[in-house]
């Protein structure tokens, strides 16, 4: 019974990576590695320019975090309110999700956005946003990636756009430290104090939740992604960089709708 569950829920979530993704970018939408550097200098001046105002705000509940994500699309487009009849949920395996190495999952049977809740608190609304975006048919892990920070960065929520904005400049110093770890440290130094807590909190929630099996349920997760045309697999989810610079260099914004 559990085995004929596990197969039918692949084979359905399989098939949301059939559907129609979002339309591609221009491939002479050229990013260098001057874009990037430019790029994460804006997002280190929106940070500092947030955190007096967002450490005096007080703090969403988890629900009110789900209902923040979800108006946050519907703030950008409101005609996709039909498509979106739900709001993000905790997951009700979240400690598994956690020992997994996930933040979340779309699940195909309910067609809701799944949250492991035992995530640091600041962590879940673009994790949340993240999930919305497979609910609307964004299937590939990238693009998904990116429309949950693209989205949460315009939210009216400024709780949201601090988490959006930070989530895409972690994005940011991986891609720098590739290329320059010299300029990758001195950018590092420059992030403000209450972000800087916030990744340690990151790094000491997954470090808790570290074992030996984590790595098998990844290599499971990368052969499915590649089997489902990601050829990227799971490092897919490092292609975020690259749409976020493409966004605002080249005026590009994402739509939704049945027919993209």
């Amino acid at each position: 019974m559990v085995t004929s569950l596990y197969a039918v829920f692949f084979v359905n979530w399989s098939l949301n990576y059939q559907k129609n993704s979002l339309a591609q970018q221009e491939d002479t939408h050229v990013i260098n590695e001057s874009d990037l550097i430019h790029y994460t200098l804006g997002l280190l001046s929106i940070l500092n320019e947030l955190d007096s105002t967002t450490l005096n705000q007080q703090p969403l509940t988890t629900k009110e975090i789900y209902n923040e994500a979800r108006a946050s699309y519907l703030h950008y487009d409101p005609h996709i309110e039909e498509l979106l009849p739900s709001i993000p949920k905790s997951s009700s395996i979240s400690t598994l999700l956690s020992y997994m190495g996930y933040g979340g999952y779309y699940n195909p049977f309910t067609h809701e956005a799944q949250v492991n809740a035992k995530l640091p608190h600041f962590r879940l609304g673009t994790v949340a946003t993240h999930e919305i975006a497979h609910q609307l048919g964004i299937a590939p892990e990238d693009q998904a990636n990116f429309i949950g920070i693209y989205i949460a960065m315009k939210s009216e929520n400024k709780s949201l756009r601090y988490d959006a904005n930070l989530s895409a400049l972690l994005y940011c110093l991986n891609d720098i430290y590739q290329i320059d770890r010299e300029l990758y440290q001195d950018l590092s130094e420059c992030i403000p104090e209450y972000a800087t807590n916030q990744w340690k909190e990151m790094n000491q929630f997954w470090n808790t939740y570290k074992n030996h099996l984590e790595p098998l349920f990844k290599k499971g997760f990368d052969l499915f992604l590649k089997s489902n045309r990601q050829k990227q697999g799971i490092k897919s989810y490092q292609q975020v960089t690259k749409h976020l610079i493409r966004a605002e260099k080249y005026d590009w914004a994402p739509k939704f709708g049945l027919c993209n």
